[in-house]
């Protein structure tokens, strides 16, 4: 029995559950400063600002709750505390940057420590950063290299991450006061350059890890093939939302949705993809998801027309909108049914082949029951059917004794 044993604390489960609830603590905290004392003070404090933070607290938060899990129930796979560090280095660099802000400037000496907090706002983000665009995708699923030919780009991965963060601490480390985090002091021009070096790598590093996917997705079959689907169709539209961001002001409302739902789908969908739960349903969820917005998208654009012209037509008649609508509304309802059968056939038939298989399996069978009178051959057709549709571990077929 070891020490931890024998004093009744398994570190191997409190160690990630503390790092997690830290994480989220910390978030909280964030917010509660950037929309309270420190509001003023933060550059860029209008709605798309605060709610593009927001988005990037609910990603590293979602990242450290998915990290406790993984550490806890696949302790093999080391994916689970580079998760529970992307979100502590992503959201502990807003958190200590705010608290810096309030005991540095709103209120000084206040904070104790807080000009150690200044000094982490200058590299803790450099950690999770790197592992974000790396190890995470490198190491996916299942916490290895694809093969050892990809440890050059590891070991380069860790020079990335110290060219990040070191030389900027080290040039920071004599300041440590609100110049840091108020942005007016420049910091030496080696840290800069060592720096922007660092960038320059871990973004080639970050198109390599990328490729190394494509490469396991070449190797894959079978249930690592799925684990992959899983990682690429969460982030399709988390990557897309963030590289729109540089082209699209985006409406608050749509950075407030974009934080709840978009962010978290990537940490998310990796943690089924590693624990496997419901692996195989992946492409169920595409072609819904994508069978439901064309509906959407079709009966909006039938109700907003159909709006417009019967108030149209109506105007001479009468000044109320409410029959249009009315009538709108309905024509509406009975397209609904209708067209979600043929869009969603349409679209299962490209991003969900098992159902459309198995379903042509047993019209299949059918046809063949008909002029088949061999049980033995009845019995063969039906596992094979069965097989065929549903895919099971096992399938066998017991037939009674005839009296």
């Amino acid at each position: 029995m070891t020490r931890e044993q024998a004093r009744g604390v398994d570190w191997h489960r409190a160690l990630p559950a503390a790092v997690m609830l830290l994480t989220v603590g910390m978030a909280v905290g964030t917010l509660a400063l950037r929309f309270g004392p420190v509001s003023g003070l933060v550059a860029g404090s209008d709605d798309g600002d605060v709610a593009q933070a927001f988005a990037g607290l609910s990603l590293g938060a979602s990242y450290a709750v998915v990290g406790w899990l993984l550490a806890t129930r696949r302790s093999e796979n080391p994916l689970g505390w580079i998760f529970l560090v992307i979100g502590l280095s992503q959201v502990g660099e807003s958190f200590v940057t705010m608290t810096a802000l309030y005991g540095l400037v709103v209120a000084p000496g206040a904070v104790p420590g807080a000009g150690f907090m200044a000094w982490l706002s200058t590299w803790l983000w450099a950690p999770g950063f790197g592992l974000f665009v790396t190890f995470s995708v490198l190491l996916f699923p299942d916490g290895r290299l694809p093969s050892p030919r990809w440890r050059p780009v590891a070991a380069l991965a860790v020079v990335a991450m110290f060219l990040l963060a070191v030389p900027m601490a080290a040039a920071a480390w004599s300041v440590r006061d609100a110049d840091l985090v108020m942005g007016t002091i420049q910091a030496p021009e080696p840290a800069n350059t060592l720096q922007f070096v660092g960038l320059v790598l871990i973004a080639g590093l970050a198109i390599g890890s990328v490729v190394s996917l494509v490469v396991r997705f070449r190797r894959a079959g079978g249930p690592e093939r799925r684990q992959l689907a899983w990682f690429t169709w969460a982030a399709i539209p988390a990557f897309a939302f963030v590289l729109l961001s540089g082209f699209v002001t985006y409406p608050q409302i749509v950075w407030l949705l974009g934080s709840l739902f978009i962010a978290p789908l990537l940490p998310a969908a990796i943690y089924v993809a590693i624990t496997r739960y419901r692996l195989y349903e992946i492409d169920r969820i595409v072609s819904r998801t994508i069978g439901w917005l064309i509906v959407t998208a079709v009966l909006a654009s039938v109700f907003v027309g159909a709006v417009v012209g019967l108030q149209a037509i109506l105007a001479p008649v009468t000044s109320n909108n409410a029959l249009a609508v009315a009538a709108s509304t309905l024509v509406a309802a009975a397209l609904f049914q209708p067209l979600r059968g043929r869009v969603q056939r349409a679209i299962d038939r490209r991003f969900n082949r098992a159902r459309v298989d198995g379903e042509r399996a047993v019209e299949t069978f059918a046809r063949q029951l008909r002029d088949q009178v061999d049980l033995d051959r009845i019995r063969v057709a039906v596992v094979a059917t069965v097989d065929g549709a549903v895919a099971p571990a096992t399938a066998s077929m017991w037939l009674r004794g005839g009296r």
